[in-house]
């Protein structure tokens, strides 16, 4: 999901404690902030840091001024057939291709299991924004490479990627005990940082260090980003040390989902609506919670429904 999306849950999370909205009323916006900062803190952790701490063993740059498909595909099926071999391990980082300050060139590499070959394709220059600028610089029957690879292959998350835009992604080629290969997508993400022990963890440091209340509010901000990640196709890691590897998600939605993304931000508003209006000193309102609910995705769902 989308950063706003988890930065709203875990402030809705926080407006479902009287002690926090009663604060807030008093100019005391902490127990929100808790709530915010640790819905994000998962994703802000794996970005930020672990990324860059993550270790690769072969790294792919590309020329964008002289793009090469037929290198690129040979690169990445080298690297499987040595984790095939070695069997061990291979983590292979894809670099993007700058162009200039604002401009970049992108392609798309895409696995097919049934065939089992790599297929490289150049794409258009874009800018930052990921809006075309103009065609490759090399002709049309030059912009695609299909090289075979030497065993069967099991893709994780998706089987077509495209790198563009600043830092390329990592992917880790991992031989399973059938003598396949396992190609997983940025292995870095959604490992220990989306885990529910870790999200304990910090909400036991965060209570210690100020109250109970907020504690509690960062240890479900914290685990809620975990947890609607798990509805997605990548996965997580929850129950991070006691599994060793991010385990597939429920497949629902993917974080770039719009349809998801705003029905969880929404439904979150929703909540923090709710939440505020019973704190204040009004008339009781005739409306429940549930049709409150309804009454606001209501919209969604018939667009849902409409496509």
């Amino acid at each position: 999901m989308k950063g706003i999306t988890h930065f709203t849950l875990g402030v809705a999370i926080a407006s479902c404690f009287p002690e926090a909205v009663e604060a807030a009323a008093a100019g005391n916006p902490l127990y929100f902030v808790i709530g915010g900062a640790f819905g994000l803190l998962p994703d802000t952790l794996d970005f930020r840091f672990v990324r860059f701490l993550y270790p690769h063993h072969t790294e792919i740059a590309p020329d964008p001024l002289i793009p090469d498909p037929a290198l690129i595909a040979h690169a990445i099926a080298d690297s499987l057939t040595d984790a095939m071999l070695s069997k061990r391990t291979i983590r292979v980082k894809l670099d993007s291709m700058p162009l200039g300050e604002d401009q970049w060139l992108r392609y798309h590499v895409h696995f097919d299991v049934v065939a089992r070959t790599v297929r490289v394709e150049i794409g258009d220059s874009v800018d930052t924004g990921g809006q075309p600028l103009a065609p490759p610089p090399i002709p049309k029957s030059k912009r695609t490479a299909t090289v075979p690879l030497g065993t069967d292959i099991h893709i994780e998350y998706m089987a077509s990627t495209t790198i563009d835009i600043f830092d390329g992604p990592m992917f880790s080629m991992e031989p399973t005990r059938n003598g396949s290969i396992n190609v997983r997508f940025i292995p870095w993400h959604r490992e220990w940082t989306h885990s529910l022990p870790i999200a304990a963890a910090f909400g036991l440091a965060t209570g210690f260090l100020t109250n109970v209340t907020c504690g509690i509010i960062a240890g479900l901000a914290f685990a809620a980003h975990g947890g609607v990640d798990h509805l997605g196709q990548l996965g997580t890691n929850l129950l991070f040390p006691f599994q060793k590897r991010r385990r597939w998600g429920l497949g629902w939605l993917t974080s770039a989902h719009t349809f998801g993304n705003l029905t969880f931000t929404w439904a979150s508003c929703v909540l923090i609506f709710w939440n505020l209006m019973r704190a204040a000193a009004l008339p009781a309102s005739p409306i429940t919670f549930g049709a409150l609910l309804l009454t606001a995705l209501a919209p969604y769902a018939a667009l849902k429904l409409t496509r």
